[in-house]
């Protein structure tokens, strides 16, 4: 038997179980529920909630709180230092970087042996059975596929470990089966330099008699026109005529889908879109020229939804399949066999049909602007901008919206910033329809922009429409789409994000306008810094680049433009010693005279009660900082001790005597936690780090810093006047700000822009435009 026809063979027997679990979806998930509590019963996490005596669902959700990145980390700490059985009973050995919370850059996903092959793998397996149902003469493994993997940086953390992006990790680990018909070799597809990456894997598969691919849109685009330029074709199908499928996931297929049918002509290419994230492999496209996607329910991973109007409470309630509606948005929870429990990736669906289960996934949790209530997400923006791109003969290649919130005039709106690879003929016509188009799909936007009364018409007042140029050919193949933005200096717009927070707007359209001024060969003169004045004890930043600024009881927040937001005096709290914004919506000071803490909210507002250390039983508290989950570290003066507490003050960790733990006794200066590490600036000796157990690791050589932060691998500080950079990896310093003022008294900096305190106020200044 040849071997495609024994591969269609084999490949179509999965069919069998797919239509299964699309007829009976109940009892498959209650098989998957029950499948999952028996196995974890007895890891630490098992035992805590009591899943040996759990039978039901609905035990299972009032037992289990619902979990976020910043729940499951300590134990994603603890299973990457080596320990095991404590969220799944088999080992724990690859952890998938994906991208980063508002806390932390990287997040590290579990993958287990039972989630790379019961639930990747299978997918993979899933998405070419479902095609060779819809299309019974295909000879895919005739030929051979294309797989374009996304960064395959791996990070070693003990012999039989390491993490790296998933797409690495599964061709590390890939069955012989699908090596045999994978191009281009696996150390083209592992390089870790993506311009290098891109040309070897465009010269390596242009000679190939490639019949499928499978890689993100956006730079499996960069790829294809690689290629194309090489061979001077016109279009793939010249230069790969046995082309049957692409199956793609990762980002919206929308804004792409014009650029790909000038690629791929006719209708002999089947696309396949698939909905996989590290967390796991949720749903494939099973029918030919659909967007939906059906819902696979048998890879080991149990589903609940929450409601979208429940999302903001405390403990929201979720639904099970059977509840669920079809048009109504959802976010996604799941219990999977790579030990995650009732996790919120983060991502919203929409039901298309209950029978079977397909959805369409419409956004992020975090990813939708709801300024006004008219809760537009990514969805409706990519439609929008689709319908507009159809009207105007226009090519959109990324965008971003933010809000414009109401001041004096009454009314808000919209700022969209679109990169443009073909202009539209009409630019209002272009507006016109992008705002028809999402009344049309989104009622609470429409019954906001009713007489204009709520919600302008965009482009607002600003105008708020910008058109971006588009790059020209040398540097659209520096792109590096799966982190968001280019190699080069030049900035590029997410897309398909809608940004709810219109600091990061501003933050956006900030960086990408200064890094065009910085490669502007004019030599006209920019202006490259802006002022905040006033007489501060202090300052911090945040993520956003926002400026907390202290004038003894008195906290005022700037944007990045130096303009006042907010501004509170905090007169019974005292006068605050410091403060520590990095959660930029919970941003924590402390009063060391009066022993106080606070956390307050975005308008600097105090949320729940002042934390009267002294009456709780910490009387000589020096130092604090904010934790993850709620939870603080002390430094505590007369026990020289670290200690770690709850929201309640419960003790979580406890160092014990810093004096007969390091041999000295440490007079600290400041502390801060990322990444579930403390560092603690003694700056007699060094930065001292301890993990979140108060475990002591190392010092850091850094002596006489009077400030420091820390972003990833390297730690920022200030000292003598200049702000230098420690890589932590290849232990090498590196100067980066010489204030040359004496008066400087410290500088900070938040991607790319400096920040520098002095005696009459603080300057920000973009480094990109000097």
């Amino acid at each position: 038997m040849p071997v495609n026809a024994l591969f269609s063979f084999l490949i179509k027997k999965r069919l069998q179980q797919i239509e299964l679990f699309r007829t009976h979806p109940h009892q498959a998930q209650f098989e998957v529920f029950l499948n999952l509590i028996r196995s974890a019963r007895y890891t630490e996490w098992g035992r805590q909630y009591g899943y040996d005596d759990i039978k039901t669902t609905d035990q299972f959700r009032e037992r289990v709180p619902l979990q976020d990145y910043e729940a499951v980390k300590p134990y994603v700490a603890r299973l990457r230092s080596g320990e095991q059985n404590l969220l799944w009973p088999t080992d724990t050995k690859w952890f998938a970087k994906s991208s980063g919370t508002t806390n932390d850059r990287s997040k590290f996903i579990p993958v287990t042996r039972e989630s790379l092959e019961d639930c990747h793998y299978k997918g993979g397996k899933d998405l070419i059975a479902l095609h060779y149902e819809m299309n019974p003469a295909s000879k895919l493994y005739a030929c051979m596929n294309m797989v374009v993997g996304g960064s395959s940086a791996i990070e070693h953390l003990r012999t039989d470990s390491y993490s790296g992006d998933l797409s690495a990790i599964i061709i590390r680990n890939l069955p012989f089966w699908v090596e045999l018909k994978r191009t281009p070799s696996i150390e083209v597809a592992l390089l870790e330099n993506w311009e290098e990456k891109i040309e070897q894997m465009a010269r390596a598969t242009l000679r190939e008699d490639v019949s499928g691919i499978v890689g993100v849109p956006s730079w499996t685009l960069i790829i294809l026109r690689r290629i194309l330029e090489i061979t001077g074709k016109q279009h793939m199908l010249e230069v790969w005529p046995n082309l049957e499928l692409f199956m793609h996931g990762g980002v919206s297929f929308r804004p792409y889908r014009e650029q790909y049918a000038a690629l791929f002509p006719g209708n002999t290419v089947n696309y396949l879109e698939s909905y996989n994230a590290s967390e796991g492999f949720f749903g494939i496209t099973d029918q030919k020229g659909s967007n939906d996607l059906l819902l696979m329910l048998d890879y080991g991973i149990f589903f609940e939804f929450v409601p979208m109007h429940e999302l903001h409470r405390e403990q929201p309630r979720t639904l099970l399949l059977h509840e669920v509606e079809v048009g109504q948005q959802y976010a996604i929870v799941i219990s999977t066999n790579a030990g995650l429990w009732r996790y919120m990736p983060g991502d919203t669906v929409r039901f298309t049909s209950t029978d079977p289960f397909r959805i369409q996934v419409s956004g992020r949790t975090r990813s939708f602007i709801n300024a006004f209530g008219e809760e537009l997400i990514v969805e409706n923006a990519d439609r929008g901008i689709e319908a507009a791109c159809l009207g105007t003969d226009a090519v959109v290649s990324e965008y971003t919206a933010g809000p414009v919130y109401m001041d004096g005039t009454g009314q808000g709106g919209h700022e969209w910033a679109i990169e443009f690879e073909r202009e539209p003929a009409d630019m209002e016509h272009f507006v016109s329809v992008l705002d028809r188009t999402l009344r049309e799909l989104n009622s609470d936007y429409d019954a906001k922009r009713r007489g204009d009364r709520v919600l302008a018409r965009p482009p607002c007042a600003q105008p708020a429409l910008r058109h971006i140029p588009p790059m020209d050919e040398g540097a659209q193949q520096t792109r590096r789409p799966e982190q968001g933005a280019p190699l080069g200096e030049r900035p590029q717009l997410v897309g398909a994000i809608v940004a709810g927070d219109r600091g990061m707007m501003r933050g956006l359209l900030l960086s990408y306008c200064s890094a065009l001024m910085a490669m502007s060969v004019s030599g006209q003169a920019a202006q490259d810094s802006m002022s905040i004045t006033g007489a501060f004890d202090q300052f911090t930043t945040d993520e956003l680049g926002n400026v907390y600024a202290v004038r003894g009881d008195v906290l005022e927040l700037y944007n990045v433009k130096g303009e006042l937001m907010q501004r509170n005096s905090l007169k019974t709290f005292g006068r605050i010693g410091s403060i520590d914004a990095f959660y930029s919506l919970k941003p924590m000071v402390f009063a060391q005279e009066q022993g106080q803490l606070a956390v307050l909210d975005n308008t600097l507002a105090v949320q729940g009660s002042v934390i009267d250390l002294p009456r709780n039983g910490f009387a000589q508290v020096t130092l604090v900082c904010a934790s993850v989950q709620n939870s603080f570290w002390f430094f505590d003066q007369k026990e020289l001790s670290l200690i770690r507490v709850d929201a309640q003050l419960r003790p979580q960790a406890n160092t014990g005597r810093l004096d007969q733990l390091i041999g000295h006794a440490p007079m600290p200066t400041q502390m801060i936690e990322r990444d579930n590490w403390l560092y603690v600036n003694d700056p007699a000796n060094g930065i001292l780090v301890f993990d979140l157990f108060g475990t002591y690791a190392k010092t850091i050589p850094i002596t006489g810093a009077k400030s420091f932060e820390v972003r990833g691998e390297h730690i920022h500080f200030f000292k003598d006047g200049s702000f230098s950079i420690f890589d932590m990896r290849a232990f090498t310093f590196t100067d980066i700000v010489n204030a040359g003022d004496p008066d400087v008294i410290d500088v900070r900096m938040e991607h790319g822009v400096a920040y520098m305190r002095f005696p009459s106020g603080i300057v920000i200044r973009d480094l990109a435009r000097k």
